[in-house]
Formats: C-alpha cells, sequence, structure tokens
C-alpha cells in the first residue's frame, strides 16, 4: 500500500466533498503539525537492508492532513554523492499545494556537498509547499545511503495536541507556541522570534557523583524555571593540593549546561580559606585558586546560572 492521507474523502461516491484549501484554512492554522507519539518512539528514519525507510506505522498531521507511512516500510530514494565533501539532505514530509490534486508525501531534499542542510519551507496561503522534518541523511563523499549518517530531527504532537520535542529537535518559532521536551522535562513557550522562555521547570534536588579523589558530604543539583543551582561540600580524599593547584570537583549534566562562557563563584575552605570554583560550557566544575587543601578537608560552594 502506497503513503496515504486523509481527509474529507466520501469513499462512497469517490470524491472529496471539501476543497482543500477551504479545508486547510478551517482546521489546518488551529492544528498542531508533527509526527503523532512522543520522541521516544522508533525514529521516524532509519536504514534497513541498505535502504532508507519511513518504517511502518509511522504517521502524522500536517496541515490538518493525517499522513501515514503504511503498512510497511516506505523507501526514501538518496542519491549517491560522488563529490569530495559530505552532502546533507533533509528528508522532509511535504504538502503540496500547486499540485491539482494536492499532494502529500515524504521528499529528500538534497544538499550541497560541503554545504548546510537545506531549510524547511513553510509557505503561508494557498499556494507553495509546507514542509516538517523527518530526519537528516549525510552522505559521506564518494558513497551511498548505505554509508550514510542519519540523525532524527522530528517533533511530536501528543494527544491533546501539545508538541513535544527534545532539545535538538524543537519545531520552528511561533508567537505563544509551548513545548514539552521530554530530555529535559521543561516547558517552554515561544516569543515569536527566537527565544524559547521556560514556563515550567522544576527537574528537584538530583545528587551528582564527585569527580575522583574527592568525597561527597552534598553534592546537588537543581533546574528551576531556567536556572541551574548548585549545591556543593565534599572533602578530599586524595593527596593534598598545593596553593592553586586545579582540580576537577564533578561534572554537571547536559541538562543543566552553561551552554557558552564561563562561570566563577566563591568557595570556602576548610577553616576559613577561600578559594574559587569554576562551570566550563561542558560541564565541568573545577576548583582553582585557593590556598591549599590537604587530603580529609573540605569545600564548600554555591552557584546559580541560566540554563543555556
Amino acid at each position: 500500500m502506497a503513503f496515504q492521507f486523509a481527509p474529507y474523502y466520501d469513499s462512497g461516491t469517490g470524491k472529496r466533498i471539501m476543497s482543500e484549501a477551504a479545508y486547510e484554512a478551517l482546521v489546518g492554522a488551529y492544528t498542531a503539525d508533527g509526527i503523532i507519539g512522543t520522541p521516544t518512539d522508533q525514529a521516524p528514519l532509519k536504514l534497513s537492508g541498505g535502504q532508507l525507510v519511513v518504517p511502518a506505522g509511522v504517521e502524522g498531521i500536517l496541515r490538518a492532513y493525517w499522513w501515514s507511512a503504511g503498512p510497511v516500510d516506505l523507501p526514501v530514494p538518496i542519491d549517491p554523492n560522488p563529490s569530495g565533501s559530505t552532502r546533507l539532505d533533509h528528508v522532509v514530509v511535504q504538502l503540496n499545494r500547486d499540485a491539482n490534486p494536492r499532494t502529500l508525501g515524504v521528499v529528500p531534499k538534497k544538499g550541497v556537498p560541503g554545504g548546510g542542510l537545506p531549510a524547511l519551507t513553510q509557505a503561508s496561503g494557498t499556494t507553495g509547499q509546507y514542509e516538517i522534518s523527518l530526519g537528516r541523511v549525510a552522505v559521506p563523499a564518494g558513497g551511498t545511503v548505505a554509508t550514510a549518517a542519519v540523525t532524527r530531527l522530528g517533533w511530536y504532537v501528543g494527544p491533546d495536541g501539545q508538541y513535544l520535542c527534545t532539545k535538538d529537535t524543537r519545531p520552528p518559532h511561533a508567537p505563544g507556541r509551548r513545548i514539552r521536551e521530554v530530555d529535559t522535562g521543561r516547558s517552554l513557550e515561544s516569543d515569536g522570534d527566537d527565544q524559547w522562555l521556560s514556563v515550567l521547570d522544576d527537574s528537584g534536588w538530583v545528587n551528582l557523583s564527585p569527580a575522583s579523589q574527592w568525597g561527597r558530604n552534598t553534592l546537588r543539583i537543581r533546574r528551576m524555571s531556567g536556572i541551574a543551582y548548585l549545591q556543593l561540600d565534599l572533602d578530599r580524599t586524595g593527596p593534598s593540593l598545593a596553593a592553586s593547584t586545579t582540580s576537577k570537583l564533578c561534572t554537571v549534566p547536559a541538562a543543566y549546561a552553561l551552554g557558552s562562557g564561563q562561570l566563577f563563584a566563591p568557595a570556602v575552605i576548610y577553616h576559613g580559606k577561600v578559594g574559587r570554583i569554576s562551570l566550563a560550557p561542558n560541564g565541568d566544575v573545577t576548583l582553582s585558586n585557593h590556598e591549599g587543601i590537604n587530603q580529609g578537608q573540605y569545600v564548600v560552594s554555591s552557584a546559580s546560572w541560566p540554563i543555556g
């Protein structure tokens, strides 16, 4: 069975009972677009036997059209890449309003070798194309789809019509659009331009593991409304550290990452000595600029920062 889409088809007469432009205008503007399910479901693209496919059963909504890959895997043709640079192809579900009648299907948008990923087209009005992402296919230099790397990009529509995504697969911005990131637990709202603002976000306190040669009294982190809070009270279990010798204390998980730049916070060391901790974009928390710390002595600090 071929790729399917619906509705407004009368199976009794074999005719469509409402113009497609009218249907989209009536329903499409108020319906979330995306893959039906959650980001924890199977990927919407995969390699099977050296062929790129949309797995059987993957379905979604696009401008209020229901679509489905059908009961068997749907092949997606990807051209070889004879060039000397990797080529990025963008596999999308595309509504083509210019076809008569309109068509809806999976389309591979071929990139330029050495270039970026082709952008989504989301034309407004009654003409042009409207697309949502399924994934990125990186075809290596001189390679074929069988040697490509496939990355999922699509976002999802949940049971109540909400947008479900990950930090790396958010839908495009729209004023007031709300999303739920299943990997971070955050609910965010778009400002309609380029910012996602935190609406609901509380991870609760999460215990972290100290780095080698440190023991935990308290080492925990919490994310609330876009701000991360770190509390740290560690004992030195390894050899004594000479003054200003740097030492890694722990690593902050990616969901609490600083994003860019570096953060510094004061630290108190045994018997009122002072020092400084730093947080790097990769999540490493490091002790530095201290007066020395002996085995068995402690370092205490706390810090907070906006999550990148």
